[in-house]
C-alpha cells in the first residue's frame, strides 16, 4: 500500500512537471513582424517593424535570415542581426534596393531567441512595388502667406514620364517645417483619378497672428513613392499674417513698371498710343504714415500716378476685378497671376487689397472726380513695395481700344508697378 501511495505521488509529481513545463512554454512573450509584405521603390527603401508582447529585461538580439533568388550584398542591402533595446516593445530595420528586379521577393524569417517565440507573423517578403515612383515638383518656390496660400504639386512617372495619370485619388502628403506649426493648417493634396496634378490650402488658424517666420514645404519623406524632382522640390513660404494697412509704413519711391516693354506693345499692336500711358514717374513717391488710429497715404514728386492718388486714409478692402483665373484667398487677400508681372519675375503673387478714402477717379490731369477707389499694394518677398490700380473710371484716355467700360482689365490697366523702400 505504501508503495503504491508512493509510485503514484512520483506520477502525479511528473504529470505536474509536464504540465508546468507546457505552460511556461505557453507564456513565452511573443516576437514578431509588424506585417506580412512589404515594398520598396528603386533605389528606395523599407522600414520594417518588429514588436514583442513584453518588453526584455536586457537587449534582445534575434537573427533574421533571407529565401529568394536575390542576393544579399548585391541585390539589396539588410542587417542578419536586430536588436530590441531592453525597456521597449519594439524597433525598425531598413531593407535598402540595390537593384532588385521586379516580380522578384525576397523572404524574411525571424529566430526567435532562447525563452521567446515567435507569432503569426514570423515572416515577412518584401517585393519591388508594382506601381511606378512618381517624380514631384511644386508649381511655384517661394510665396507669401498672408492668410492663406494655394499649394499644387505636379507629378510625372518613374517609366511613364509626362504621360502619368493618376489611376485612382493618389494622397500626397506634405511636411511643413517651421517654428510655428501649431498656427498652422497644412492638409494633404489630392490627385485626381485622371489627373497628374492636385492643390490644397495652407492656412494661418489666428487670423490675428502677425510675424515674420520662414517655413519650408516639401513632400513627406516616408512616403517612399515619392521622388523630389530636380528643381522646385520644395516651398519657401513667408508667413506674415494679414497685411494690415501699418505694415506698409514709410516712404516708397516709384523705381519701374514691370515688363513696361510688353506692355507698350500689347497697346501698339491694338493701334493705341503707348505714349498716353501713365507710366512716366520717376521720383514720384507715396508716404504712409500714422495720424491718430489710421494710416494715412501722402504721394508726392513728378509724375503721372499724381493725376490719380491724393492725400487719404488707407483700410483693408474686400478684392474686384481679380486677373483672369485669380481667386480668393480670404476676406482681403487672392491668388493671381498678372501677366506682366508673371513675365518678368514672379508667376504667381498674394495680393492684400485696400481702399483709399479718396482718390481721382478720373486718373486725370485736367479732370478731377474724387471718391474712394479700390487698389493693390503687396509686400514683395525681397521687401519691395508692389502696386497694382484696380478701379477707376479712365473713359478710354490711355487706350481707345483696349478700354472696356463694362469689365476693368487689371492686367493692361493695372500698370502693376515697383517701389522701393526710401531709407
Amino acid at each position: 500500500m505504501k508503495r503504491y501511495i508512493l509510485l503514484l505521488a512520483i506520477a502525479l509529481t511528473a504529470v505536474s512537471c509536464v504540465k508546468t513545463k507546457i505552460t511556461n512554454e505557453g507564456e513565452y512573450p511573443l516576437i514578431e513582424f509588424g506585417s506580412t509584405f512589404y515594398t520598396v521603390y528603386p533605389g528606395g527603401s523599407a522600414d520594417i517593424y518588429v514588436g514583442c508582447s513584453k518588453a526584455p529585461l536586457e537587449d534582445l538580439v534575434f537573427n533574421l535570415s533571407f529565401s529568394g533568388d536575390a542576393v544579399p550584398g548585391k541585390d539589396f542591402e539588410c542587417p542578419e542581426s536586430v536588436t530590441i533595446y531592453a525597456g521597449t516593445t519594439s524597433c525598425y530595420f531598413s531593407f535598402k534596393d540595390k537593384g532588385l528586379a521586379r516580380g522578384v521577393e525576397v523572404g524574411i524569417s525571424l529566430d526567435a531567441p532562447k525563452g521567446w517565440r515567435t507569432g503569426i507573423n514570423s515572416r515577412t517578403v518584401v517585393a519591388m512595388s508594382t506601381q511606378e515612383q512618381l517624380i514631384y515638383s511644386f508649381s511655384y518656390k517661394e510665396g507669401v502667406l498672408n492668410e492663406a496660400l494655394p499649394v499644387t504639386v505636379n507629378l510625372i512617372g518613374e517609366l511613364s514620364g509626362k504621360d502619368f495619370i493618376a489611376d485612382d485619388d493618389i494622397r500626397v502628403p506634405l511636411a511643413c517645417f517651421s517654428r510655428i506649426e501649431d498656427f498652422l493648417e497644412v492638409p494633404e493634396i489630392i490627385v485626381p483619378k485622371g489627373k497628374s496634378s492636385g492643390s490644397t490650402m495652407i492656412r494661418l488658424t489666428d487670423e490675428n497672428w502677425q510675424g515674420n517666420e520662414v517655413l519650408v514645404l516639401t513632400v513627406d519623406s516616408e512616403e517612399k513613392r515619392f521622388v523630389p524632382s530636380n528643381d522646385y522640390a520644395e516651398i519657401k513660404l513667408f508667413a506674415r499674417g494679414l497685411q494690415t494697412p501699418d505694415k506698409l509704413l514709410g516712404l516708397w519711391r516709384f523705381r519701374s513698371v514691370y515688363d513696361l516693354e510688353e506692355l507698350e506693345l500689347w497697346f501698339t499692336e491694338m493701334d493705341d498710343d503707348p505714349d498716353l500711358l501713365p507710366v512716366h514717374n520717376d521720383d514720384f513717391k507715396l508716404e504712409f504714415y500714422i495720424d491718430g488710429d489710421k494710416v494715412m497715404l501722402r504721394p508726392s514728386g513728378p509724375g503721372d500716378f499724381n493725376n490719380f492718388f491724393r492725400e487719404c486714409e488707407v483700410s483693408l478692402a474686400e478684392p474686384m476685378n481679380l486677373t483672369a483665373q485669380g481667386y480668393k484667398l480670404g476676406r482681403h487677400t487672392t491668388f493671381e497671376s498678372n501677366q506682366f508681372i508673371a513675365d518678368a519675375l514672379e508667376a504667381y503673387q498674394t495680393n492684400t487689397y485696400y481702399s483709399l478714402s479718396v482718390a481721382n477717379r478720373a486718373f486725370s490731369s485736367e479732370t478731377e472726380e474724387l471718391g474712394p477707389a479700390t487698389i493693390v499694394f503687396r509686400l514683395t518677398v525681397n521687401g519691395d513695395l508692389c502696386m497694382e490700380f484696380r478701379d477707376y473710371d479712365n473713359a478710354s484716355l490711355f487706350g481707345e481700344n483696349w478700354w472696356d467700360p463694362d469689365k476693368f482689365d487689371p492686367d493692361m490697366f493695372g500698370f502693376a508697378s515697383r517701389f522701393i523702400k526710401v531709407e
